[in-house]
């Protein structure tokens, strides 16, 4: 992802990235659902990562797809940007120096 953004930098697309950057995000965040399986282990797991016990029950039992569960509140609270940064995912738009 660093040496994409390094060669489109020259573009000067900073929303386009900004975009991507928060389309990855959810991807990663939809993988993480998909692979939980059943709504004990999802809502257990929910709360582990900080999510409220009745949070976590309401989504654990929704039955919207893995994508769309992955914009949710409860998705971004267990998992916010900084969850990412943990592991050096790249950001793709606040490193770019425009001028």
């Amino acid at each position: 992802m660093t040496g994409w953004k390094n060669y489109f930098r020259i573009a000067e697309t900073k929303g386009k990235f900004k975009d991507l950057d928060g389309w990855v995000r959810r991807r990663i965040r939809c993988y993480i659902w998909q692979q939980w399986t059943g709504f004990k282990a999802r809502r257990d797991k929910l709360v582990k990562f900080g999510v409220p016990i009745e949070m976590a029950a309401k989504a654990s039992a929704t039955r919207l797809g893995a994508w769309k569960v992955s914009a949710t509140r409860v998705m971004t609270i267990a998992f916010p940007n900084k969850y990412f940064d943990k592991f050096k995912l790249p950001r793709l738009y606040d490193e770019l120096k425009l001028h």
